[in-house]
């Protein structure tokens, strides 16, 4: 389906130049990503690592052939 020119979805912002845009990927890019130590501080992450592991154990083991 053809959009047309007053469609909302169409959201080309000509406030923001080139360098801005630039300027936001490179900033976004040398953000690190949190730690592994950050997730697992993370309460609601060690509620479901321990619900996974309780699941696990209480499987019944698969014969192995």
């Amino acid at each position: 389906m053809v959009r047309t020119r007053d469609d909302s979805d169409r959201d080309f912002s000509p406030g923001q130049s080139e360098d801005n845009i630039n300027a936001d990927i490179a900033e976004l890019f040398s953000s690190l990503p949190p730690g592994v130590e950050e997730f697992f501080a993370d309460p609601r992450v060690q509620r479901r690592i321990g619900m996974l592991i309780a699941q696990a154990i209480n499987k019944p083991a698969r014969s192995q052939r």
